[in-house]
């Protein structure tokens, strides 16, 4: 957890050895989303991958984690 402005801020949270190397676009759409609604709600939280991208991550499967986060991920947080 880093702290931004005072207020404790949580990063990452998307899989970089499980979801993004292996996953469907739609599972990380689901993952996403998931992570936004578990985490975002009040603000304080920095969706990204929770470590370095890894080799084996394809460039598709970040920009399927940016539609995604596009989506999802915009303050305040939508109902969808």
């Amino acid at each position: 957890m880093h702290c931004v402005t005072g207020r404790p801020t949580v990063w990452g949270g998307i899989g970089t050895m499980h979801v993004l190397n292996n996953g469907t676009d739609g599972d990380i759409r689901r993952e996403v989303k998931y992570k936004i609604e578990a985490l975002a709600p009040g603000g304080g939280y920095a969706l990204n991958p929770v470590h370095n991208v890894q080799p084996d991550v394809l460039v598709d499967k970040l920009l399927a984690m940016i539609n995604a986060v596009l989506e999802h991920g915009w303050f305040p947080l939508r109902d969808s």
